[in-house]
């Protein structure tokens, strides 16, 4: 009904429509089998046009009568996404009728109700100097029991593959940053750091070295810890970030990272995972580190699946603990 929004608290809504890059749930083992000797990167391109093409017919299609649903105030923030062929918006729990009627609609998720946003403690995003690193010695720092014990080590040494070329996406809630992380995370080209201004015209503001879709900022620092406390949860992210390509610093002891020659870049969005996982896309991602568990998600747990799915034909590695 019209104006339904302020009659009630409003719902989060996932909206798929008709036509899917993987339609059923054997599509991924048949495009797998059909593409297995597409090169990784060729395939890439070929997918991320492909799903925004469909994103494009379809939702031109249904644009009109999403317009008379915002106008009319039964639903509000519609976020279109390609990475799953649909659209997020907020609507009023009795008028999800509305939503079934647009054409080319699906499948409807209910996942959560609508809170508003935490702003982050650290108001100013920051700005990290360009580190010049020396040519890479596997001798130079001491390594964690991790690294000997996957012989990251013996990799380096016989194969000489240090990450060096990559990007690889660390998922979590809070990012505490030290010169360990900082000094290969990712720069994103075009974007200055910390400007104030969306230098490469994508619709986000300094997102040079990663984003909190949640929050719509660039800071990925939500968090910090409190003075003479050590709290695990808070230090996840920067754990990560380190196990994966944490690199050494001049006048520490150690370097943690299996891939200390990689480059990382975080991102934040529990609530708009497709938005972080196309920006991740679009940046080249080879890896994303899925450390969140968020429990009885029932039958939504499929539109994450197809995320997934849909992301790995893009060529990203998506990799849970």
């Amino acid at each position: 009904p019209a104006g339904a929004l302020a009659q009630m608290p409003a719902v989060r809504a996932k909206i798929w429509f008709d036509k899917q890059f993987l339609g059923t749930g054997s599509s991924y083992q048949t495009r797998a089998k059909e593409f297995s000797k597409a090169g990784r990167l060729e395939l890439r391109e070929r997918v991320i046009r492909t799903l925004k093409s469909v994103s494009d017919k379809s939702y031109s299609v249904a644009k009109p009568e999403l317009d008379k649903l915002v106008q009319t105030e039964v639903i509000r923030n519609v976020e279109r996404h390609w990475i799953v062929n649909g659209f997020t918006c907020e609507i009023a729990p009795n008028a999800i009728d509305a939503l079934k009627k647009i054409t080319g609609v699906k499948k409807i998720f209910l996942t959560s109700p609508v809170r508003r946003r935490r702003g982050a403690q650290q108001k100013a995003p920051p700005a990290f100097p360009v580190v010049s690193n020396n040519k890479f010695d596997p001798d130079r720092f001491k390594h964690p029991w991790y690294v000997r014990y996957l012989l990251a080590d013996k990799v380096w040494r016989e194969l000489g593959v240090t990450g060096k070329g990559t990007l690889n996406v660390i998922h979590d809630f809070n990012f505490l940053l030290s010169e360990n992380v900082t000094n290969n995370i990712y720069r994103k080209p075009g974007e200055i750091p910390a400007n104030g201004i969306d230098d490469d015209k994508n619709g986000l503001i300094d997102d040079c070295y990663g984003y909190n879709f949640d929050q719509r900022s660039p800071v990925l620092t939500t968090q910090q810890m409190a003075a003479g406390r050590v709290h695990p949860q808070l230090l996840h992210g920067f754990m990560c970030a380190q196990i994966v390509c944490g690199a050494g610093v001049q006048g520490k002891d150690y370097e943690f990272g299996i891939a200390p020659e990689g480059s990382w870049t975080g991102v934040i969005g529990s609530q708009r995972l497709e938005a972080a996982v196309e920006w991740a896309i679009e940046q080249g991602a080879d890896t994303y580190s899925m450390s969140f568990s968020i429990p009885r998600l029932g039958d939504y747990r499929s539109h994450w699946r197809k995320i997934m799915e849909h992301g790995s034909f893009c060529g990203v590695y998506f990799v849970s603990g």
